[in-house]
């Protein structure tokens, strides 16, 4: 009798639960922020307020956290494009670099290269920006230090960066970087190839400023690299060692820009930069029998033309990708102590996806 009565009592229960789930009324968004808005004008206590809608407390919180969430993603949205920022832009960059290092006692290179670099970053507040890209790097080098000879390198490497404004006026950005690369070696007519993996890391802070009619901007900046090079046996059958060499960098400089265009929107500017370089080769050796280390000031100026293209027909294919896009052109050159020189020329595209 007891267990028949149980029985019945259990059937009842799942009956009642399933109607009340069948005829359980369902809130359109329009709904939910009305109640949500009803209960943060406080005219009476949120425990009435879900007694008259007939819904339970914890309902109420659970959408009220929602809107209030929404509501911040959208107002950082607003704040975004009220000070005509990207949410997500796609950027390609390609760079060709030439020169010659002749320091005393680690004899140098001449050469040249390029990087080519696709990549993507996000706005996830007006304040901080985070991004990745990936390059190909190939360059072709003739040294006189590790080895007498060539070096062709080539290989690939990733990037993860960031951005942070503090405040109106300074800025923090930072990066980290590995790449592994293939250096086909030819040395004293012995070839070879040596393969190599770099670490790369560093940071920079930067303020900005305006004065007569241009924003000048102060930075400081440290920059770390390592990379470690495989041993081989060339082609004659002789073993070369592994070895590994860092090298540390320190800058402060400023960039000056203007903020009249010239041309397609696009504005001059013009950077000076003093850094201190630091390399450590404890393992290398160079063909006089010395540790490749060195330690040299450089002056780098720069100069191009950055901004935001405008003036290209929005309805072609060129003129819907281009029309908006930032855009930097530049061109630096630096010197380190007498003859040792590099240059190079960039440009570099982002193109906005919303």
């Amino acid at each position: 009798m007891n267990k028949k009565s149980g029985t019945s009592k259990d059937a009842a229960d799942k009956l009642v639960k399933g109607i009340r789930r069948k005829t359980r009324k369902q809130y359109s968004a329009e709904e939910k922020i009305r109640i949500v808005l009803a209960g943060l004008r406080g005219e009476e206590s949120i425990a009435a307020l879900c007694r008259r809608e007939g819904i339970s407390e914890s309902l109420y919180h659970t959408w009220s956290k929602e809107f209030l969430e929404a509501g911040k993603q959208r107002l950082a949205d607003q704040a975004i494009e009220a000070v005509g920022l990207d949410k997500a832009a796609l950027d390609f960059c390609a760079a060709a670099a030439w020169g010659s290092l002749e320091r005393t006692g680690t004899a140098g290179y001449d050469g040249y290269g390029y990087v080519t670099t696709a990549g993507a970053d996000y706005l996830l507040t007006p304040d901080l920006l985070l991004g990745g890209s990936v390059s190909y790097e190939w360059g072709r080098l003739e040294y006189d230090a590790l080895i007498n000879g060539k070096v062709v390198r080539d290989g690939w490497r990733g990037d993860v960066y960031g951005g942070w404004q503090l405040d109106e006026l300074l800025s923090v950005e930072g990066f980290a970087s590995y790449g592994r690369f293939k250096n086909a070696v030819t040395d004293n007519f012995e070839k070879g190839r040596a393969d190599s993996e770099r670490w790369m890391t560093g940071a920079k802070i930067e303020s900005k400023f305006d004065a007569i009619g241009v924003d000048i901007s102060p930075y400081a900046s440290a920059t770390y690299m390592y990379e470690c090079i495989d041993g081989y046996t060339d082609s004659g059958g002789s073993v070369i060692a592994a070895s590994s060499a860092e090298l540390s960098q320190g800058a402060f400089g400023f960039l000056i820009d203007s903020s009249d265009p010239v041309a397609l929107g696009l504005s001059p500017f013009i950077s000076l930069q003093g850094e201190w370089d630091w390399i450590n080769g404890g393992d290398v050796t160079l063909s006089n029998g010395a540790v490749l280390s060195a330690d040299d000031w450089g002056v780098t100026w720069s100069a191009g033309l950055r901004g935001r293209l405008t003036g290209f027909a929005p309805r072609t294919w060129v003129g819907g990708v281009l029309e908006g896009s930032d855009v930097s052109l530049e061109y630096t050159d630096s010197t380190f102590g007498r003859n040792n020189t590099s240059r190079s020329l960039a440009a570099l595209l982002s193109v906005p996806l919303y």
